[in-house]
């Protein structure tokens, strides 16, 4: 309710303005409150009649709306908008074009797109060439090219980070071939829970080599006591969980890959350098 008396307001104060004034407090008013669906509308349609006085009010537009379709999770429009952005700066302006086009290859890479975030990085001036070069690493990163990432990491970031960033692309690739699927998976085949054991679930490993163990050597006991017959009901139970432990290998070999990238994401990002201004 009290929603809807904010909005009733803000049409009251926008009609007693002029209507180029009466859309853009709508559509602030709206950002301010965080509707960012009905921001978004009221930004195109300023956009669409052309209701700004100069560029700098109309990348205004456009920066909010591009945080529109960010918060609404639109970020291929968000993308368009900000290479909309890049277009409407004036060519001297070339910090502003820049944080922009950093700003667009940081929602390419969070909607997984790290060979498009360098392309627009490589559109980036000279001048701010360490924080283009920082989110070149951290794409390479993404796509597990470790010593591209690592050479650009290098060019951007203080020597004394150069220890933490080696350390922890060290350990993120020892993690990797440690948690190699077809290994983890081999060694199952050979040795029932040995593969889990090795994924550092050794508890899970026990488990299975001593339920595939004590089915096993079920089947074989009811095979020589009862020439075989009751052991075709009892090996699919071996068979399941022989399989069953296969496969449990593998999701964990993915789960510890999955949280070794997610760290070391996390680690590498808290040393992003400062953001053009």
């Amino acid at each position: 309710m009290a929603c809807k008396y904010f909005r009733i307001l803000i049409y009251i104060f926008a009609i007693a303005s002029g209507p180029s004034i009466k859309a853009q407090t709508l559509a602030d008013s709206l950002f301010s409150a965080s509707q960012f669906t009905t921001a978004a509308l009221e930004y195109e349609r300023l956009l669409y009649n052309k209701n700004y006085a100069n560029d700098s009010i109309k990348v205004n537009y456009l920066e909010r709306l591009s945080v529109c379709y960010i918060q609404t999770q639109q970020y291929d429009l968000s993308i368009d908008v900000l290479d909309t952005i890049v277009l409407a700066l004036p060519q001297v302006d070339v910090n502003s074009k820049d944080a922009f086009l950093v700003a667009k290859a940081k929602l390419l890479l969070a909607i997984d797109k790290p060979k498009t975030s360098i392309k627009a990085l490589n559109l980036v001036s000279a001048n701010n060439r360490s924080s283009a070069d920082y989110w070149r690493g951290m794409s390479f990163f993404k796509m597990k090219k470790l010593d591209s990432a690592k050479f650009y990491f290098h060019n951007s970031l203080p020597i004394f980070q150069h220890t933490k960033i080696d350390s922890t692309l060290n350990k993120y690739r020892k993690v990797i071939r440690r948690n190699n699927k077809g290994r983890l998976t081999l060694a199952s085949i050979l040795v029932p829970g040995l593969g889990q054991t090795l994924a550092g679930r050794p508890g899970k490993g026990i488990n299975s080599l001593v339920v595939v163990g004590g089915i096993t050597f079920l089947v074989v006991n009811t095979a020589q006591i009862y020439t075989g017959g009751l052991a075709i009901f009892v090996a699919p139970w071996a068979l399941r969980y022989y399989f069953g432990g296969l496969e449990m290998t593998r999701k964990f070999a993915q789960f510890n890959k999955d949280k070794i990238f997610d760290t070391s994401w996390h680690t590498l990002l808290a040393l992003e350098p400062i953001s053009i201004k």
